[in-house]
């Protein structure tokens, strides 16, 4: 059920004789516990059952701004960078001008290691600040071109991130698509990144009527698409938006809204916070790590702020 694929020409080839079709967001392993409930409760429950839809994926931890200001004030790096690519990236997050050569020497080193963990609490504690409107304050960021982390709220369940765990880019300039690929998720360049798109909008950009909150289906873009967000476009003209209303993730929709004013784009690329290979993060911590780890130029945590850009 996770083949969106499928789940589109599902979609399409059904309109004539169902009203829409629903797809559990958690189809995978993921979804086994509720899979065994479900499959107990039509097993042992006679009586008249009512069907239901899921109405939000956030189900996991959530972390208030008290509780991100402690896991950044007690923040150690990882020693375990198996990639150089990314030992680079941390480097270039704290300033440090090393050659390719030191870079290796450094990494396999861990005197070494433990000072480049001292420019990195001197760098939160120098760059960390608190934002009062972040959703204002990451569009802009946004729109620059730049690539922000947004961590907010609880994380979702299931395999996608859905405007609370994600790694955002302007969807306007293709380029950000190989960089995000490239330099922040370190994968192959023709791996496909999906829209988070304001769902009173998405009639104009995507062939479908129908509400897409958990990015589970894929559907042909419109030509207006092709032009103002090519970067969510793949190859063979269509895309795996998610529709974001304003009742299942006010500060998402929010962020997004922003950046529509700015731009007049009512969408943002959006992958999963996390490096190939690696879990979503969950906790403040894990996304402090992938900030340093990779080429990403802001991370929103709750309504603090850390920008490389701000050190250099």
């Amino acid at each position: 059920a996770l083949n969106c694929k499928v789940n589109g020409h599902i979609w399409k080839e059904s309109q004539d004789i169902l009203d829409d079709v629903y797809i559990f967001p958690m189809s995978g392993d993921d979804g086994i516990g509720y899979g065994a409930n479900l499959a107990h409760a039509v097993e042992n429950i006679t009586t008249d059952r009512n069907s239901y839809r899921l109405e939000s994926a956030f189900l996991g931890p959530a972390y208030s701004d008290k509780q991100i200001s402690s896991f950044c004030s007690s923040f150690t790096l990882r020693d375990d960078f198996g990639d150089l690519k990314q030992f680079e990236s941390l480097t270039k997050s704290l300033s440090l001008e090393l050659q390719a050569t030191e870079l290796e020497a450094v990494s396999n080193n861990p005197s070494s290691y433990q000072d480049i963990q001292k420019y990195a609490l001197s760098f939160l504690e120098n760059n960390l600040k608190f934002e009062n409107n972040v959703t204002n304050y990451a569009a802009q960021q946004l729109a620059d071109g730049k690539v922000v982390a947004w961590f907010q709220g609880a994380m979702e369940a299931g395999p996608r991130a859905l405007g609370n765990r994600s790694i955002l880019a302007d969807p306007r300039d293709v380029r950000n698509r190989d960089r995000v690929n490239e330099k922040v998720k370190f994968r192959e360049l023709w791996r496909p990144f999906c829209p988070s798109v304001l769902a009173d909008k998405s009639d104009e950009y995507f062939m479908t009527t129908t509400q897409c909150p958990y990015m589970i289906n894929t559907f042909r873009v419109s030509k207006k698409t092709e032009l103002v967000a090519p970067a969510i476009v793949h190859v063979d003209g269509t895309a795996r938006p998610q529709f974001v209303t304003q009742s299942a993730n006010r500060k998402f929709y929010q962020l997004i809204q922003e950046f529509f004013l700015i731009t007049g784009v009512p969408m943002l690329l959006n992958t999963s916070m996390n490096i190939k290979g690696e879990p979503i993060c969950c906790t403040p911590d894990d996304a402090l790590q992938l900030f340093f780890a990779t080429d990403i130029d802001v991370l929103v945590l709750g309504n603090s702020i850390l920008e490389k850009q701000a050190a250099r």
